[in-house]
């Protein structure tokens, strides 16, 4: 096997690491919006006196 540069193993790793915590952040962001939109959409159901 030959000699991998250490700098290009670190780069790889990191830019895993990286991709990975953006994408983890990413869905917990998206999940807040839809958390909260489906909050206040319950809200006005509940207030209008809708029998769905």
């Amino acid at each position: 096997m030959e000699n991998i540069p250490p700098v290009l193993v670190l780069s790889i790793t990191f830019g895993l690491f990286g991709s990975i915590v953006s994408f983890w952040i990413l869905w917990a962001v998206i999940r807040g919006a839809v958390l909260s939109a489906l909050r206040k959409h319950s809200e006005e159901q509940r207030g209008s006196g809708y029998r769905g």
